[in-house]
């Protein structure tokens, strides 16, 4: 059985208008969608590539969502599983129209294969990506990334196990459209006090604000952070 990804567009006369973005996709990984100050629409998702490579690719849309470019591979990680990982992409496009990414693969040997968190960006409009950096540091299971850009910054919020699951961020610095850039990784830095699970961030016009899933005596609660800068 095989799945697509479809792009709609709903209309303020009750109508809509549907387009295929990528077909034969990964089923249950997350797809996500980013919209750049010019107007232009980004997808990502897991794609399936020959022979069940489970990698990450990106399309772009500059008529409103009407027509898409064909899928552009964002970093051949080599994950071969027949089968879906549901964990996928995030994206984010910040002020001057750069795109930035953050997804989940596999890494590490046969013997301990754990998930990362990588990170890369497009200056061209998702023509072509920077060689993946590594966000998470312990190999004990990242997953679930988010990202956001704004207000001058990038960052990028996951879950991790260690004694227990906490959730993470991560801030990159940028400067994709000076000749010889490459990002500079600040320090990961814990949100959560207790366990917790997917994390979101989000921009605001001055700052980022976090969240996420705490258990907590009392229970589950949904916890929130305005993010200063570190």
């Amino acid at each position: 059985m095989r799945q697509d990804i479809f792009h709609a567009v709903w209309r303020k006369d009750g109508s809509h208008e549907e387009t295929t973005v990528a077909t034969d996709v990964c089923f249950c990984c997350k797809t996500a969608v980013a919209v750049g100050p010019d107007g232009a629409v980004y997808v990502a998702w897991r794609h399936i590539y020959p022979t069940n490579l489970r990698d990450i690719a990106v399309a772009r849309s500059t008529d409103g969502g009407k027509t898409f470019s064909a899928p552009v591979r964002v970093s051949a990680d080599g994950w071969q599983i027949a089968g879906c990982p549901d964990d996928g992409p995030a994206l984010a496009v910040d002020e001057t129209g750069v795109l930035h990414i953050a997804w989940p693969t596999m890494v590490g040997g046969a013997d301990r294969a754990v998930k990362g968190i990588f990170y890369s960006y497009s200056a061209d409009g998702g023509r072509t990506f920077a060689p993946r950096r590594r966000i998470d540091e312990e190999g004990t299971g990242a997953a679930h990334p988010q990202i956001a850009a704004g207000a001058g910054r990038v960052a990028i919020v996951w879950d991790e196990a260690g004694a227990t699951r906490h959730a993470f961020l991560r801030e990159v610095s940028t400067d994709p459209k000076r000749p010889g850039w490459t990002p500079v990784l600040g320090a990961i830095r814990v949100l959560s006090a207790g366990p917790a699970v997917y994390p979101a961030i989000a921009a605001t016009t001055s700052s980022l604000v976090a969240a996420w899933t705490e258990t907590t005596a009392a229970g589950s609660e949904i916890r929130v952070r305005r993010l200063p800068r570190p």
